[in-house]
C-alpha cells in the first residue's frame, strides 16, 4: 500500500510502498522466486498479528523473514540516499524497529523469537495474564503424568520412551482403557514417530486423524473408531484446528504432551458426553508432561497450579 496526502493506493510496488500486508508464507515465496528481500530492508514497524495461529503453520517461514529484515539491501533500486537515514547504511535499523508480537498465548517459540529477534535500543516488553483453569465437565478424574527430564534436548526422546515403556502398556494391560481410547499428539514430528512405532505393535488396532487426511480418510477413521473396530484413534492438534471434528465413541483421552490450545483440551472431554448414557466415571483422562511443558500446562490448570505440577 501507498499513502500519500490525498489518497490511499491498495496495489502498489514493494519498492514504493509504505505499508506491506503480507502472510509469512506469501512472502516467503516472493523472496524464494526472486532471490531477494530488499524491500525488507527499510522496515521501520512490524506487526505480526495472531501469532498463536501462525504456530499451527510452519514456524520457518517466520524465522526466514527475520533473518532477512532490516538487512543491508543488494541493490539500490532506484534510492534516493539523501533521503536514507545514517543509522539504516550503518546496519543499524533493526536496533531501532519498533516490533509489536499479538498471540492469544505464549510458546516457547513465541519466547525465542521475543528474546533473539527483538532489538531495540530502548528496551521491550512482555505484556501477559494469569490464566484461569480450563472448564472441563464436572466429575472426570484428570490424571497429569510426569517424567523426568533434565535436558531440553532430550525432552523428545525421553517422552517417547516414558510413553512406550510405561504409560502405554499400563493403557493395554486394562480392559477398559485399551478400547475407545483417543491418542492426541500436538506436534506433527511426535505423531509420526508414534503412528510408526504403533504399526510394530501387533495386538493394538488404530486408525488416524491429521492434516494429512482427506475427506474420505476422515469419514472411514471416525466409523472405525466409532464402530469398534479400531480400538484407538490418534488425532493431532493441527487436524482438530483446521477440521473441528466432533468425535463419538471416546471414553478414554491419552493427552501425549498438553495441546497448545486449552479450549481443545475442554472440546475433547466433552464428545465422550455426544453419546448417550455416558457418565463422567466412564471416562479417563492422561496427560503426559514435564517441566518443560510450563506454558502448556498453566494454561490447562490455571496459573495458580502450574507451579504444584512442575515440583511434583
Amino acid at each position: 500500500m501507498k499513502v500519500t496526502r490525498k489518497s490511499v493506493k491498495l496495489f502498489s510496488d514493494f519498492y514504493s510502498s509504505d505499508i506491506i500486508v503480507a502472510s509469512p508464507l506469501g512472502l516467503r515465496e516472493l523472496i524464494e522466486r526472486e532471490r531477494s528481500a530488499d524491500y525488507l530492508s527499510s522496515i521501520e514497524i512490524l506487526i505480526i498479528d495472531q501469532l498463536d495461529v501462525l504456530a499451527m503453520q510452519n514456524w520457518n517461514h517466520l524465522k526466514l523473514i527475520f533473518e532477512h529484515i532490516n538487512k543491508i539491501p543488494k541493490q539500490s533500486h532506484d534510492t534516493d540516499f539523501s533521503r536514507v537515514k545514517p543509522w539504516y547504511l550503518d546496519g543499524h535499523a533493526a536496533y531501532l524497529r519498533q516490533s509489536i508480537l499479538l498471540s492469544a498465548y505464549e510458546t516457547p517459540e513465541i519466547r525465542s523469537l521475543f528474546n533473539k529477534n527483538l532489538l531495540n535500543v530502548s528496551g521491550k516488553q512482555r505484556i501477559q495474564s494469569a490464566w484461569a483453569a480450563a472448564q472441563v465437565p464436572e466429575g472426570i478424574r484428570q490424571n497429569f503424568v510426569k517424567f523426568e527430564c533434565n535436558n531440553a534436548q532430550a525432552e523428545i526422546d525421553k517422552r517417547f520412551e516414558y510413553f512406550t515403556t510405561r504409560l502405554f502398556p499400563v493403557l493395554l494391560k486394562s480392559a477398559v482403557q485399551s478400547v475407545n481410547t483417543v491418542i492426541f499428539i500436538p506436534s506433527y514430528f511426535d505423531y509420526a514417530r508414534i503412528h510408526h512405532w504403533l504399526k510394530t505393535q501387533e495386538s493394538v488396532t488404530f486408525t488416524v486423524l491429521s492434516e494429512d487426511s482427506d475427506n474420505r480418510d476422515i469419514s472411514r477413521a471416525r466409523q472405525a473408531f466409532f464402530s469398534g473396530s479400531k480400538a484407538m484413534l490418534l488425532v493431532t492438534e493441527r487436524f482438530h484446528f483446521f477440521r473441528r471434528y466432533k468425535i463419538r465413541g471416546i471414553r478414554n483421552l491419552v493427552f501425549y504432551a498438553p495441546p497448545d490450545h486449552p479450549q481443545f483440551y475442554s472440546e475433547f472431554l466433552s464428545y465422550p458426553f455426544l453419546d448417550d448414557g455416558v457418565l463422567a466415571e466412564d471416562v479417563t483422562c492422561k496427560v503426559l508432561y514435564s517441566k518443560y511443558d510450563y506454558m502448556k500446562l498453566e494454561r490447562l490448570v490455571g496459573t495458580a497450579e502450574v507451579g504444584r505440577l512442575i515440583a511434583a
